[in-house]
């Protein structure tokens, strides 16, 4: 029977076949395709890495670029969450715009697990201890179309790279069917007047106190993350940040 020392040495040499495999055979970058030598999974290259950072400054509030500390309109109208965190901004020429069109639009998930390492790991020093991430919820039809919801494999992702794994809660906040509201309430919804009332409280208890972590593939108007953070707050939370993959130049 094989001793310890033995058992040693049988792991230290598939350690170094593992280091031979991935030197002889390089991870492609899940965005740009180009071989690159990763030591760990296969995941975005550096230059794609520093590509995709936002390079100027934000809005502390909803990550919007923005000359002072606030933009105008966090100025006028705080939300309730405490901050944003923002991986990329989305729009036109903007090197998120590819990235996250491939993930939602073309279902590579595993591009979307990618990108939400990149968002997680700098959230390691940025963000303090949270007890649990909620996913915005999204729209089932587009949910089903996809094969996957962006919000929760985000979370999911997030979970695993954030420290002490904490849990996500897909059961706080859930979003009414446009079908249930009557005609006018749909015409509002068109002219962009009740993006708000898309979300209601979930069935689950939110614990007294928690620290949550709202999480959304693109931040646009703010509209469903103020929403979402309000009913977070209302049923107990005690703090709500946000982090995103994309955030829009302009609102």
């Amino acid at each position: 029977m094989p001793d310890r020392t033995d058992a040693a040495k049988f792991a230290r040499m598939i350690l170094n076949l593992d280091v031979l495999t991935r030197l002889l055979y390089p991870c492609a970058c899940y965005l740009c395709r180009r071989p690159f030598h990763a030591s760990r999974t296969p995941d975005l290259c550096g230059e794609c890495r520093s590509g995709l950072r936002v390079r100027q400054n934000t809005c502390f509030h909803c990550a919007r670029p923005a000359a002072a500390a606030s933009c105008h309109e966090c100025l006028a109208n705080a939300p309730s969450f405490q901050r944003t965190y923002a991986l990329c901004l989305y729009g036109a020429g903007q090197p998120g715009q590819m990235a996250l069109r491939r993930w939602k639009i073309g279902g590579e998930i595993n591009l979307g697990r990618a990108l939400g390492r990149a968002l997680g790991r700098p959230l390691r020093q940025q963000l303090g201890p949270i007890d649990g991430i909620v996913p915005i919820p999204g729209r089932r039809i587009a949910s089903a179309w996809r094969g996957f919801d962006t919000a929760n494999l985000l979370a999911e992702t997030l979970s695993q790279v954030l420290p002490e794994s904490p849990p996500v809660f897909r059961n706080f906040v859930r979003r009414v069917p446009h079908w249930h509201w009557g005609g006018a309430a749909r015409r509002r919804r068109a002219r962009g007047q009740m993006r708000s009332s898309l979300y209601r409280p979930g069935r689950g208890k939110i614990p007294q106190g928690a620290r949550l972590l709202l999480v959304d593939d693109i931040m646009t108007t703010q509209a469903s993350a103020r929403r979402c953070s309000d009913l977070l707050l209302e049923g107990g939370a005690a703090r709500v940040e946000v982090a995103v993959i994309g955030r829009t130049a302009n609102s």
